[in-house]
């Protein structure tokens, strides 16, 4: 697996992109990301967000204005 580097991330948002990151990512990046996408089109998928503590999912929900999509389907095993 290719590690994106967050500043490459940054720049799809700002060019227009939507993305689809890992819960992984650690909560600053989250939320940046989150205030990235606020008040546009764009969009922050998260997956495994089960893994992520309810206080997040909700801040990150927030922060994002409707544009952070949680994916809690189940992972592959």
């Amino acid at each position: 697996m290719t590690i994106i580097p967050y500043t490459t991330l940054v720049g799809v948002i700002r060019a227009g992109g939507s993305i689809i990151v890992d819960s992984t990512l650690p909560y600053s990046a989250l939320i940046e990301l989150a205030r990235l996408v606020a008040g546009t089109q764009k969009t922050v998928t998260i997956r495994n967000a089960s893994k992520l503590s309810y206080s997040t999912l909700v801040n990150l929900a927030r922060i994002g204005n409707a544009n952070i999509i949680f994916d809690f389907s189940n992972e592959k095993k």
